[in-house]
């Protein structure tokens, strides 16, 4: 799809991003460098990752717990930090994408005169993309998507996600 995309001129694309069990593929170091850009002290962030680390999960065989297992990533459903802990994680991806954009290393949309137009929207699971339609801008932004995905340990659904054109010459 890239490759047809750069032999035309034109056109705009939107890019869907399923994210596989988002909260359970979060990476922990990449939590914890990421709290570190945004200033949090050592303190706290030593605070949260205690919090993420010293939880053991014990399995039920016939009715009654088996042993116990520790957790090496991921943020547990229910926890009301786990909202929080993963939007600053997002927030790194919403960035990366502001610097593509800042940097010309991707375009967004042309917007139609007087009508705002986002360059992304982030929700739990899904990543939507608007973007020109130009090869090396998509290319650039799977780029990012690849970095973002192997630092932070989310998992891009293929089969789920989609890339749709539309106003190609």
């Amino acid at each position: 799809m890239v490759n047809k995309l750069n032999k035309k001129e034109g056109g705009r694309v939107a890019i869907k991003v399923d994210i596989s069990q988002a909260y359970d593929t979060m990476s922990w170091d990449f939590l914890q460098a990421v709290m570190d850009r945004f200033g949090f002290s050592q303190r706290w962030i030593n605070m949260i990752m205690a919090i993420l680390k010293f939880v053991k999960l014990s399995i039920l065989v016939n009715g009654g717990p088996e042993g116990f297992i520790s957790m090496e990533r991921g943020l547990r459903q229910g926890d009301p930090l786990s909202p929080l802990l993963f939007a600053l994680a997002e927030d790194s991806l919403s960035r990366g994408l502001n610097k593509l954009w800042d940097l010309g290393l991707a375009a967004p949309f042309t917007k139609a005169k007087g009508v705002p137009c986002p360059s992304h929207l982030l929700y739990v699971e899904d990543v939507f993309i608007f973007s020109s339609g130009d090869g090396n801008n998509i290319r650039n932004i799977v780029r990012l998507l690849e970095r973002y995905q192997s630092s932070s340990g989310q998992i891009t659904n293929k089969d789920k996600s989609k890339l749709l054109a539309g106003g190609m010459h």
